[in-house]
């Protein structure tokens, strides 16, 4: 029975074209990747399985090459109702009920179909008029007020980072890792999406700039006694399972005087009608799924959050994104999105 829908799940999508095709694997590659999460999820807590667990991620990395490689060839963009609604159905038939012994892969799965969308998008992160354009316009607004922020909390040139240590946590693809970099600060870009880290280290090569690229979480990929002038947490808050510990987590790393700059979306009523109902399914400036409202996080939430983890808040600010226009400016609303800096006192 298994060999012969094995052989209708290869054969049939072939009659209607490629990209159905490519539905089908899209799907299929999703369903093989829940059980490579549970698994590697479970590991974590396990450090004498520690090679296993890097085999099952470059196991997990080849399906996921997979998926890009077919992407590629035929386009996730180009893929029409016919092969959305195969895809659709192939997922139904492939969900996986979690089973009672995995309860911390429960606390995975939202991350999970979180890293899925950035790894089908990882090819276009450095586009400027791709599906990421309206990053590269908000990125280059957010690096201007870094730049400024980082001189008149350190007292030096905006120009100059030499001798500053910079984590990016949730880097994508080096939008902003890779400018710092390039202005002399030693850059840690951390990401859990392995197409992200790819696509970063990509690019960095390709331009000769040397960023320290890291697969992975925080507390898997640093050191507790590692700590940062400035730590980034940009458009990175509303993708993780647990605010406050992802907060306390990135705040341990922010040295005696330094920073810690998030960005993310208020949850408002407001935000879902422009943020996701606007830029998701009527102007499209965004890949439908990029955002999930109930993850978007209150500015007192972050705020609490960095308080309990010894963080001041010294900064509030709304951004206005015009998508007509591919504009970006700040303002004082911070019902959709905003930028929050705090600081650690020196000790």
């Amino acid at each position: 029975m298994w060999r012969l829908a094995g052989q209708l799940t290869g054969a049939l999508p072939a009659l209607p074209g490629p990209k159905t095709v490519y539905a089908t694997i899209e799907a299929v590659e999703r369903f093989v990747d829940q059980p490579y999460a549970e698994q590697i999820s479970r590991l974590r807590a396990l450090p004498e399985w520690l090679f296993l667990r890097q085999d099952l991620l470059e196991c997990q990395a080849d399906e996921v090459a997979h998926r890009d490689e077919v992407a590629a060839a035929f386009g996730v963009q180009a893929a029409g109702w016919l092969q959305h609604g195969w895809s659709r159905w192939v997922r139904r038939r492939t969900r996986r009920r979690p089973s009672a012994d995995t309860s911390e892969a429960i606390g995975m799965t939202a991350i999970a179909s979180e890293l899925e969308r950035f790894d089908r998008l990882s090819t276009t992160w450095w586009n400027p008029a791709g599906p990421m354009r309206p990053l590269h316009v908000v990125n280059a607004l957010r690096q201007a007020h870094l730049l400024d922020r980082i001189a008149s909390h350190f007292g030096r040139d905006r120009a100059a980072l030499a001798g500053l240590r910079i984590l990016d946590v949730g880097c994508g693809g080096g939008l902003l890792s890779e400018p710092l970099a390039q202005r002399g600060a030693h850059v840690v870009g951390i990401d859990a999406s392995r197409g992200n880290v790819a696509a970063a280290q990509r690019h960095a090569a390709s331009q000769g700039v040397a960023v320290d690229y890291r697969l992975g979480v925080p507390h898997e990929v640093l050191r507790p006694a590692d700590s940062f002038d400035v730590v980034l947490a940009l458009e990175v808050v509303e993708h993780v399972e647990d605010v406050a510990a992802f907060v306390g987590t990135a705040a341990r790393h922010v040295a005696p005087g330094g920073l810690l700059l998030a960005s993310t979306i208020d949850r408002t009523w407001k935000s879902f009608v422009f943020a996701i109902v606007g830029a998701e399914y009527v102007l499209r400036v965004l890949p439908r799924g990029t955002h999930q409202w109930q993850r978007f996080v209150r500015p007192g939430d972050l705020a609490a959050a960095a308080t309990l983890a010894g963080l001041q808040q010294i900064d509030l600010r709304g951004m206005r994104y015009l998508p007509l226009w591919h504009r970006a400016s700040w303002c004082r609303d911070t019902q959709v999105n905003y930028m929050a800096t705090f600081a650690r006192a020196l000790k």
